[in-house]
């Protein structure tokens, strides 16, 4: 049951924490009934979805503003991290965008599998948190997500972006210089 302060009863400095009349149909759009109780400036909304569907309707296209990837954090049985070095001279890990209807965690479990060879399951993989990175004019959000079990031998997939593989104690990654937790952006 959704609530939200209504924008004609929000003082302008706040505005942007309620929903205008439009917005609160859009809210309520696609369900079979919808009850409205409003109290004090605040509108509660009762939707009740026809036979559990819900039809999703998007009016117009949001422009762009975002790119989103996800990177792997995966461990051997000794506690090293596995880094890739690039062909850009930097080590990074297993990393890349994610795809449209896709999670971050099977994001980095398929790049995983495309970039080191090694075989993950979606339900060992969990997203420990988030990178924001605004450079030029796109923002670039990065789940970092930790692999907990994986499968297979390490390969070199993609000689175009890696030189090679290899595991690293976590106490050596500080003098490491140049690493990247960040996928490779579009």
């Amino acid at each position: 049951m959704p609530s939200t302060s209504t924008a004609k009863t929000t003082p302008t400095e706040r505005r942007n924490i309620a929903l205008d009349e439009d917005e609160l149909a859009l809210v309520a759009e696609g369900f079979g009934e919808v009850s409205r109780f409003d109290a004090e400036g605040l509108a509660v909304l009762m939707l009740r979805a026809p036979d559990g569907e819900v039809l999703v309707v998007e009016r117009g296209r949001p422009a762009p503003q975002a790119v989103f990837g996800a990177s792997a954090v995966v461990t051997d049985t000794e506690g090293r991290v596995l880094l890739g070095r690039s062909t850009r001279g930097s080590w990074e890990l297993p990393a890349g965008g994610v795809e449209a209807g896709e999670s971050a965690p099977a994001a980095a479990v398929r790049e995983l599998c495309e970039e080191a060879g090694l075989v993950a399951k979606v339900a060992d993989a969990h997203v420990v948190t988030v990178l924001h990175d605004d450079r030029e004019d796109v923002c670039r959000i990065a789940a970092v997500v930790r692999v907990t079990a994986w499968e297979g031998e390490l390969a070199l997939r993609e000689a175009d972006k890696f030189l090679r593989w290899e595991w690293f104690p976590l106490h050596t990654l500080a003098g490491m210089g140049s690493f990247s937790l960040r996928p490779r952006w579009p």
